[in-house]
């Protein structure tokens, strides 16, 4: 079964207005004079304005690419104050420290917040290995012991993991960084792939995966 999970409209003039719950109304006034809105979030009751120049309609759900889910999915953050509205960031701007806060909260297999979440960090893996592989920009930090990487825009996002991969792996250097970065990103992939159901922590788990890295 297909379930939403983004609605949104990009009105003629390019204002992106989207909706996350019920009675959550979006409204613009457009360089064309006209009036531009939607409500009702991913639920049943989604509905926007008919306009005599008609915008975009966005709607995302659980079969579509995965990079056009984390581009629009967004999940709800509280601000330090009492006044307990939400600002919403899509999937692919969280934080790894934030993601994975969610994560331990939706783990459910059969969650859908859950099953988005398991796909981003996968991702963002997979993503790791990939810029070694071009750049080496993460073992470089590694090999340099840099340990400010706030103005590196690759690295920044997995600050967390890097600072921890820094204080394991002092003995780090040109030769081993690759093998390392593998080996922790294999031990991350089995972290997912178990708390999602994948694989289950027995001899037979444990093989299925061995199959599953060795095809990394």
């Amino acid at each position: 079964m297909s379930f939403v999970i983004a609605s949104a409209i990009i009105t003629p003039d390019g204002t992106i207005l989207q909706s996350y719950h019920k009675r959550d109304l979006k409204s613009h006034i457009d360089l064309n004079g006209e009036t531009y809105f939607i409500d009702g979030g991913i639920d049943d009751t989604l509905m926007y304005s008919a306009n005599d120049v008609l915008p975009k309609v966005i709607i995302v759900t659980t079969e579509s690419d995965f990079i056009i889910q984390r581009a629009w999915f967004s999940l709800p953050f509280f601000n330090n104050d009492d006044s307990f509205i939400p600002h919403y960031v899509r999937l692919k701007d969280i934080s790894d420290y934030e993601l994975d806060t969610y994560y331990n909260k939706f783990n459910n297999p059969q969650s859908v917040i859950s099953n988005l979440i398991t796909k981003e960090k996968k991702y963002r893996l997979n993503e790791i290995l990939q810029t070694e592989l071009k750049s080496n920009t993460i073992s470089d930090c590694l090999i340099n012991k840099v340990t400010d990487v706030s103005d590196n825009e690759t690295v920044a996002i997995h600050a967390d993991w890097y600072k921890y991969l820094l204080e394991k792996h002092s003995n780090i250097s040109k030769e081993n960084a690759y093998d390392i970065l593998q080996e922790e990103v294999g031990f991350k992939f089995l972290e997912v792939l178990c708390h999602a159901g994948v694989f289950k922590r027995d001899e037979t788990g444990l093989v299925a995966f061995d199959k599953f890295i060795n095809t990394l």
